[in-house]
């Protein structure tokens, strides 16, 4: 018989950080980081395009060898892994582009967030800085 021990050192801070998920906040974090990559880096759309497409393939199949791992792992010890409850884990995972994987959602996505105008601050603030003696 074989037994199986995870064993994971995580700050209990961390892990109710990492069990509060908020696929709102990744939203939010991904469509800023594509904003920044556009107005800051002066990254094309089309390379905006490239880069979401990438990742979200990039993301899955992260997410498949994640699982396929632990199935392998669970098999080893006569462990099933439908009946070990891990299923429901990888079905709560989130592309982090999701919803706004296009340039018109990215667009109404910013918009009404206001994170254009956010931003906006912070430029004119880099510029004010930049421009003083």
């Amino acid at each position: 018989m074989h037994v199986i021990i995870f064993a994971l050192i995580i700050d209990t801070a961390d892990l109710d950080y990492l069990l509060d998920f908020d696929a709102e906040k990744l939203q939010h974090s991904s469509a800023l980081y594509l904003l920044k990559l556009k107005e800051q880096r002066c990254v094309s759309q089309v390379a905006i395009d490239d880069i979401v497409e990438g990742s979200r393939v990039l993301f899955l199949q992260l997410i498949d060898r994640v699982k396929a791992g632990m199935r392998a792992k669970l098999a080893e010890a006569g462990l099933d892994y439908e009946n070990f409850g891990l299923a429901g884990v990888f079905k709560n995972m989130v592309d982090p582009f999701d919803g706004i994987h296009t340039s018109y959602l990215q667009e109404k996505y910013l918009w009404l967030h206001e994170l254009v105008v956010k931003l906006l601050d912070i430029l004119l603030l880099d510029i004010l800085v930049w421009n003083c003696p």
